[in-house]
């Protein structure tokens, strides 16, 4: 079957203006534009209508029926229209070239056809094999060494379509290694997800260091990082800062500061925060938090001090008093301890 044959096969119905339009650009690009190489960067920067594209390419494959980089631009014109009888046989004529370097062209054309035969399948166990050679596709795409960043946008999004997440995060390697800003971001998340915790620190440490226009965002990324690593102390310092951007973050700020031991700032915030809510079970829940810092601070005078102050505040509610009770017992902070207990008993003879 000639190159000539596959492309007559089928005709696609064009609106009247379509043709117009089709007539008056070939026959003006024709005449003024050739040679062909001016042609064909009109044609190929065509990227709205794949319609008059594909009817513009085959126009141009009459003329030369051997012209790979053609057959190529039109295999993939039509499968954007959803011509997808002519872009399979051109991919056959297409192999049959054996030309190495058509290679990458070829798997990306195999690929879409079979994405495309994915959309219109409803048998599931017809589904499940064209998802499998869409896989086994990839593997083989990702040997290629030159695919463009956009290329790469693509792959990596399909990867994780078919839930491929080591081999997504191969196609992005190039990116994150150049410190692209959205390869680092997305190479942070996702080496999260399959633990590859060296490759995630790497990704995570080189976006920390890159220009920043959105710090907050920024900010937020490197928290999320952090806390997957387990790392409190690096957690803190992204909350020092963070929290002068977004004041919500305060609480756990506090809460990083007692896990790696600053009992004394935590207490701080604690106290600053109880003294702006206006939330009495927040509130209560902040009380305790301060009495607990400063308990495990090793201030149990402050501790009690603070305690005493507002105790009144919840002085009828007896499973808070039992949690005071059981936290100065645990910070051996045994006179306040017995203080509580004795009041719990005179209430209870009451």
């Amino acid at each position: 079957m000639s190159a000539s044959s596959v492309i007559n096969k089928r005709h696609k119905a064009v609106t009247p203006f379509e043709i117009i339009v089709f007539v008056v650009i070939f026959a003006t690009v024709l005449v003024l534009l050739y040679p062909k190489e001016s042609l064909k960067k009109q044609v190929l920067a065509e990227k709205s209508n794949y319609a008059l594209t594909v009817m513009y390419l085959k126009n141009m494959l009459k003329l030369e029926p051997q012209n790979t980089e053609l057959m190529v631009a039109t295999a993939k014109a039509a499968i954007e229209q959803g011509n997808i009888d002519l872009a399979t046989e051109l991919l056959v004529l297409l192999k049959k070239q054996e030309d190495p370097k058509l290679a990458y062209s070829l798997k990306m054309i195999q690929f879409k056809i079979l994405k495309h035969q994915t959309i219109h399948e409803s048998n599931t166990t017809k589904l499940s094999s064209l998802e499998s050679a869409m896989k086994t596709t990839l593997a083989t795409i990702i040997q290629h060494s030159k695919i463009t960043k956009e290329d790469r946008i693509y792959w990596f999004l399909e990867a994780l379509r078919l839930k491929e997440k080591p081999l997504a995060l191969l196609f992005l390697r190039p990116l994150y290694q150049t410190d692209d800003p959205f390869a680092l971001e997305q190479c942070v998340y996702l080496a999260g997800e399959i633990k590859q915790k060296q490759i995630q620190k790497q990704c995570g440490e080189r976006l920390l260091k890159l220009p920043q226009t959105d710090r907050k965002k920024w900010l937020l990324t490197a928290y999320k990082f952090y806390t997957a690593m387990g790392d409190n102390i690096k957690r803190g310092e992204v909350l020092k800062e963070l929290v002068t951007l977004e004041p919500s973050h305060q609480e756990e700020y506090a809460k990083v500061l007692a896990a790696v031991g600053d009992f004394g700032q935590a207490a701080k915030i604690y106290q600053i925060l109880f003294q702006a809510s206006i939330d009495m079970e927040v509130k209560k829940q902040l009380l305790y938090k301060t009495i607990e810092a400063l308990s495990y601070g090793k201030k149990p005078q402050e501790a009690e001090a603070f305690a005493i102050a507002h105790e009144s505040l919840y002085q009828n509610d007896e499973a808070f008093i039992q949690s005071l009770i059981k936290l100065y017992w645990a910070s051996q902070n045994l006179p306040a301890s017995r203080r509580l207990s004795l009041r719990l008993l005179q209430e209870a003879k009451k």
